[in-house]
C-alpha cells in the first residue's frame, strides 16, 4: 500500500484544526452580533422615547404632531403617549390595543418597550418595537455575515491549497531532475537553492554518487 503523499499529510493535519478554529470563531462572532444588534435595537428605542419626551409638553397638539412626524418617517417603532394617570392621549398607528401603560416588570412578551417622561411630568413616552421583527431583523444580518465568512472559508482552503503547493516545488523539482538524470549521470546534484529541509537530502545523494564514481566500470 503506498503511503500517503505529503501533500495529503498536510491537508489532513491542517484542515481539522483550521476547520475547528473557524467555526469557534464564526460561531463566537456571530453570536456576539446578534446580542450586539438586539442591544442595538433596544438602546434605538431608549433614545426614541427620550427624544420624544424632550419634544413633548403638555399639550395634546404637540403629541399629535410628534405621533405624526414619526409616522411619515416610516419608523418602525410605535410609540404611546400617556398621561400620569394613564390615561392614553395619543396612540401610533402600530400600536398594540392592549397597552395603555408601561408594565410593572418592564418587560413584554411581544415587544422591546423603552419610556421616559417629559421634563413637565405629564406626559409618559412608551416606545416599542416587535419582538419577531427584531428577530427578523437580526437573522437577515447575521446570515449575510455568515455567508461572507463562508466565503471567506473558500478562499482561505484556496489559499491553504496555494501555499501547499508553492512550498513543496522544490520536492516537486528535485523529483523531476533525478527523474531526467540519464543512468551514468555522476555530477553532484546542486544544494545552493534548495530549502534547508531538502539540502541534506541531496548532499546524502551527492555522496552516494561520490562513491559511485569510485566504484570501477567492469563493463
Amino acid at each position: 500500500m503506498t503511503a500517503p503523499s505529503l501533500r495529503r499529510r498536510l491537508l489532513i493535519g491542517l484542515l481539522p484544526s483550521l476547520a475547528a478554529l473557524w467555526l469557534l470563531g464564526t460561531g463566537y462572532i456571530l453570536a456576539r452580533s446578534w446580542d450586539e444588534l438586539e442591544e442595538a435595537y433596544v438602546d434605538q428605542l431608549d433614545q426614541l422615547a427620550y427624544s420624544l419626551a424632550q419634544m413633548l409638553d403638555e399639550t395634546v397638539g404637540d403629541a399629535a404632531q410628534a405621533v405624526d412626524s414619526v409616522a411619515e418617517r416610516r419608523d418602525r417603532n410605535y410609540f404611546v403617549l400617556v398621561t400620569s394617570d394613564s390615561r392614553v392621549v395619543m396612540r401610533s398607528a402600530r400600536a398594540p390595543a392592549d397597552l395603555t401603560a408601561m408594565p410593572d416588570s418592564g418587560d413584554h412578551p411581544l415587544y422591546y418597550l423603552a419610556s421616559a417622561t417629559t421634563p413637565e411630568g405629564r406626559l409618559t413616552v412608551i416606545a416599542g418595537l416587535e419582538k419577531a421583527e427584531v428577530r427578523q431583523l437580526t437573522t437577515d444580518i447575521v446570515t449575510g455575515v455568515a455567508l461572507s465568512m463562508a466565503l471567506g472559508l473558500v478562499a482561505m482552503l484556496a489559499v491553504l491549497l496555494l501555499t501547499i503547493r508553492r512550498a513543496l516545488a522544490p520536492l516537486d523539482a528535485l523529483r523531476g531532475e533525478l527523474e531526467a538524470r540519464q543512468p551514468d549521470a555522476l555530477d553532484p546534484m546542486p544544494v545552493a537553492r534548495l530549502p534547508a529541509e531538502l539540502a541534506p537530502v541531496a548532499a546524502a545523494l551527492n555522496r552516494l554518487l561520490d562513491l559511485s564514481r569510485l566504484v570501477p566500470d567492469f563493463n
